[in-house]
C-alpha cells in the first residue's frame, strides 16, 4: 500500500529517496501586445535591411517595366522575395545579385520561418498547458 509522501522509488540501495516536490522557478512572460510589437519591429528591420541591400546593388537587378530599380522597387522586391511569392517582374541578373539572393535572402527567409514556427509552437503549448511558463522573448 502506498502511503502519502512515500511515492519515490530507489532503484539501488545507495540511492537517496526524494520525498519532496521540486519547484521550478516561474518567470513572468511579457505581455502579448509587447511580444507582437517586438516581432513586428524585427520583421520591419529585416525587410528594411534587405531592401537596402537590394537598393545598393540595384544595377544587378532587372525590372520588366524597364525603368530601373529604385528604392520602392527594392522594397517591393524584398517583400515579394522574403514572403516566398516571387512574381518574376524584378529579377537578379548580375552574379553579385544572384549570390545575395541565394545566400542572404534565403538565410533570412529560413530564419524568419523558424522564428514564426517557434512562436506558433509556443502558443500551442501555452494554450494546452497554461500552468507552464516560458522564458521571455529574447531567448526563444
Amino acid at each position: 500500500m502506498k502511503l502519502p509522501g512515500h511515492d519515490a522509488i530507489a532503484r539501488q540501495a545507495d540511492e537517496h529517496l526524494v520525498t519532496h516536490r521540486v519547484k521550478l522557478p516561474r518567470k513572468v512572460v511579457e505581455r502579448p501586445i509587447r511580444q507582437v510589437v517586438k516581432r513586428l519591429a524585427m520583421a520591419l528591420f529585416v525587410l528594411a535591411a534587405t531592401a537596402f541591400i537590394i537598393w545598393v546593388d540595384r544595377d544587378g537587378y532587372h525590372d520588366n517595366a524597364g525603368d530601373g530599380v529604385d528604392f520602392l522597387d527594392s522594397l517591393y522586391y524584398a517583400t515579394v522575395t522574403l514572403s516566398t511569392t516571387g512574381y518574376g517582374d524584378i529579377t537578379p541578373v548580375s552574379d553579385a545579385a544572384r549570390l545575395t539572393n541565394i545566400f542572404g535572402q534565403r538565410f533570412v527567409r529560413c530564419a524568419t520561418a523558424t522564428l514564426q514556427l517557434g512562436y506558433v509552437a509556443r502558443l500551442i503549448v501555452m494554450r494546452r498547458s497554461p500552468s507552464l511558463s516560458f522564458p521571455s522573448q529574447g531567448s526563444v
